[in-house]
């Protein structure tokens, strides 16, 4: 820090941001900590004493850190705002479904959708983000398309066309889903602060959710098919989760930081 002549630390947690932080602290270096998830880890709670801001996603953490929380949303990368703002015809025929499984895929996720493809592709087009998680075999469907990785502008551009979208509970997704106001099934990484984001979302009504352990492949197609034929039901879970990340994080945070910068 000392060599950079760093004039502010800002982090988001993680194990390994508590040393640089208190080392800010002891050099009067002015700390801004982001609280993304719904649940405040262990990081973010001890680095909490040496902030001097603490940026909150959702209202809720507001308690969780007092006077030094301000509510500001969560930032969204700039390919999901661009894609908000442009318009481009849907090329299928068919309803389409996104399914992600976080940054490196998901096991659990890809090996419910393989065994529901069968029915699935009856009615939708499926785009399947696996990860780097090898596949079992090769699946030859019309209706199917499966890739390992999508870039930011391609990813942001797939989420805006599906109709409804299969996701971990990670809060960069969320926060990108609630941007588009996409319709969504989150089945949460089991036994994590996953777990919380989502039954945070289902209390909101702004997701439907189901369990890893309890979901089967018939259970998934199950939800897929009622709540993609539901009209209403689409537009109500678009609503809800569009309303539970306020827009607009990233111009607050830079208002914070030059804020702070001045003093």
């Amino acid at each position: 820090l000392i060599r950079l002549q760093a004039d502010i630390v800002m982090s988001a947690g993680g194990f390994v941001s508590v040393p640089v932080v208190w080392a800010a602290w002891c050099l009067r270096i002015p700390v801004i900590i982001h609280q993304q998830d719904i649940k405040p880890g262990l990081a973010n709670r001890l680095m909490s004493v040496w902030a001097s801001v603490i940026t909150v996603t959702f209202e809720k953490s507001l308690q969780d850190y007092k006077q030094k929380a301000v509510w500001v949303g969560n930032p969204v990368r700039q390919e999901f705002i661009k894609a908000s703002t442009t318009s481009t015809a849907k090329q299928q025929t068919l309803p389409m479904v996104l399914v992600l499984g976080g940054g490196t895929g998901s096991e659990a996720i890809n090996k419910l959708v393989f065994e529901s493809l069968p029915e699935l592709t009856k009615q939708f087009f499926i785009i399947h983000i696996t990860g780097n998680k090898t596949l079992e075999k090769d699946f030859n469907y019309d209706n199917y398309q499966s890739y390992s990785f999508l870039q930011g502008d391609e990813m942001a551009q797939v989420m805006k066309e599906a109709t409804l979208v299969i996701t971990r509970a990670g809060l960069g997704t969320l926060t990108e889903l609630s941007f588009l106001s996409k319709p969504t099934i989150i089945i949460p990484m089991p036994h994590s602060h996953q777990e919380d984001n989502a039954n945070y979302f289902q209390e909101k009504n702004a997701a439907l959710v189901v369990s890893q352990i309890n979901c089967t492949s018939k259970l998934l197609s199950d939800m897929v098919t009622t709540i993609a034929n539901d009209r209403e039901g689409l537009r109500n879970l678009g609503h809800s989760i569009h309303t539970i990340i306020r827009p607009g994080a990233h111009k607050e945070i830079v208002t914070l930081i030059q804020g702070i910068l001045k003093k």
